[in-house]
């Protein structure tokens, strides 16, 4: 019918509904797709939050044999699951797959991912993010890249290499992977077959050569795509930053600050320094260790009391000279997040690799000065000051400075980063004032979400008859 405007379908996949900043990027996405009139489904591996518009669960167990699935329930009933037992019943239940993990090959056999390649086939575009956890048969990706124009946001080097999501300071995912350094990266494989995995891979690619679409947060990650396996595959790509909601992480206004170290039990008068990731202390991305060793250096140094708020972990307080670090366990709410980084002077992310952290960008929507380990895409978010005794602006005309960047791994030059903060209110203000107009200007939420509808909608119109 003439004048009749035709909906567009997109099919998003995602690890999870609610888990980490991807997954949660990934749920902004589909709220983003459905704000601009777009009929959108969200396909996710597990579901951990509570029921969603458009947001569907894919399950583990359909297209498996009834044999398999028998097993794997009894495998998984609650005094089994944990123990030997439980992992014997599910070798029992699907013994090819089982030797094959142990083997130390990747693990695509997740035949409910095939509802992605259903769903394929009736969408204007498919726009993919973790295909890693335990939920997804990469084997389907040429399928998918052929049934609709596919956009592949990557979140980390999973797709790079032969089993790590980060590789860290290893650089033979460029050339083929194998004699791996480190096996116990997430996620994990018990004996080095890396370079099968990695070959493995490169095959899949070769089928979709000149079919995907690939959307970065960081010049440095796309960097990464384009010296590796996965390059041929990439049609177009793009860096579109990750963003925060302006509106929810703000400068605090009067009395929120003080109202939210009540609520959070932390100290009146004296700097609070905030980091934030789930499960701090063994994360391996984070560098609990490094921040740790600094936070023992500032601790020993002479001056007023300094509190550190650590959100995402739980634990009795540490006592560490005049630094006491406060535990404040996980919070899943936005505003609760919110309130803690009003509540503290500083933001802090000791890393040892990162992609693009959404937690960087709280921090410097929410006007503090940022002190961050200069690994991945990092350098992107922060401007560095020149410290100490220089500018806050590299040169004239120079964009001014809205934290510290720090070398990883090491305690000494965090420790100062801090120092200097501490002792200096002016520059906190300073720099979290830059931090606030830069995020403004280069990270709000909604223009990241709106380019990724923008590069859909060209996708999909590319492929209407004309």
């Amino acid at each position: 019918m003439l004048g009749m405007v035709q909906v567009r379908r997109v099919t998003q996949v995602s690890t999870a509904d609610v888990a980490g900043g991807a997954e949660l990027v990934a749920l902004q996405q589909h709220s983003a797709y459905l704000a601009a009139g777009w009929d959108a489904t969200l396909l996710v591996g597990h579901r951990n939050g509570p029921p969603s518009p458009g947001v569907v669960h894919l399950g583990d167990e359909q297209g498996r044999s009834a044999w398999a699935r028998g097993v794997r329930a009894a495998a998984k009933a609650p005094v089994l699951r944990s123990g030997p037992p439980g992992t014997a019943l599910l070798a029992v239940a699907e013994p090819v797959r089982a030797a094959r993990r142990l083997a130390g090959h990747e693990d695509f056999s997740h035949p409910a991912s095939r509802a992605v390649l259903t769903a394929a086939a009736t969408s204007d575009v498919v726009h993919l993010h973790n295909l890693h956890g335990r939920y997804f048969d990469l084997r389907l990706l040429p399928g998918i890249a052929e049934a609709a124009p596919t956009i592949l946001t990557l979140h980390d080097s999973w797709l790079l290499t032969g089993h790590c999501a980060h590789s860290g300071a290893c650089e033979r995912w460029r050339t083929g992977c194998g004699g791996c350094p480190d096996l116990s990266v997430y996620p994990a494989v018990r004996r080095d077959a890396t370079a099968g995995n990695w070959r493995r891979k490169q095959r899949i690619y070769a089928r979709s050569t000149g079919r995907l679409h690939i959307g970065a947060p960081s010049r440095w990650l796309l960097d990464r795509v384009d010296a590796s396996m996965l390059g041929p595959a990439v049609a177009d790509a793009r860096v579109i930053h990750g963003g925060v909601d302006l509106e929810v992480f703000r400068p605090a206004r009067a009395g929120e600050a003080e109202a939210a170290r009540e609520r959070f039990g932390l100290p009146q008068g004296a700097p609070v320094l905030l980091t934030v990731a789930n499960g701090l202390v063994a994360n391996p991305w984070k560098d609990w260790g490094t921040l740790h060793r600094a936070l023992g250096l500032l601790g020993s140094e002479e001056g007023g009391p300094v509190t550190v708020a650590a959100l995402g972990e739980e634990g009795a307080d540490l006592q560490l000279g005049r630094v006491r670090v406060v535990f404040l366990g996980r919070r899943t709410e936005r505003e609760e997040v919110a309130a803690a980084y009003r509540a503290s002077d500083v933001y802090v992310h000791a890393a040892r690799v990162d992609t693009f952290p959404n937690a960087v960008l709280e921090g410097l929507a929410t006007g503090l000065p940022v002190v961050a380990s200069a690994v991945g895409g990092i350098p992107e978010q922060v401007r560095p000051a020149a410290l100490p005794g220089a500018s806050l602006s590299a040169a004239a005309g120079a964009a001014p400075a809205t934290g510290i960047l720090v070398p990883p791994g090491d305690p000494a030059p965090l420790a100062a980063a801090l120092r200097t903060l501490v002792d200096d209110p002016a520059l906190r203000r300073r720099l979290g004032s830059a931090g606030r107009a830069d995020a403004e200007q280069r990270f709000s939420g909604s223009a990241g979400l709106g380019a990724y509808v923008d590069w859909a909608e060209e996708l999909a119109a590319a492929q209407r008859p004309s």
